[in-house]
């Protein structure tokens, strides 16, 4: 994250993401996730891009608004 705050998800730059999610910048925040190692929605995002997979947490609503992406699909369960 702190190599490629830059990178666009969803049209957004990570560092955005980051700044709302977290109130952080870039750097207090990989300084925080390198000693909580808990993460969410940002880090499954960067997983994503970064081992080209999408991420599936159930349930899976058949009426979801959203295709299933093309990408291999990891399940996480939560």
């Amino acid at each position: 994250m702190q190599e490629n705050p830059d990178l666009e998800i969803a049209d957004t730059p990570l560092r955005d993401w980051i700044k709302w999610d977290s109130g952080c910048s870039v750097a207090q925040y990989a300084s925080r996730m390198a000693v909580t190692g808990w993460g969410g929605g940002i880090e499954m995002a960067a997983c994503s891009y970064l081992k080209k997979v999408s991420f599936l947490t159930p349930p899976n609503r058949p009426n979801h608004p959203h295709p299933p992406p093309p990408l291999p699909v990891l399940l996480v369960s939560i």
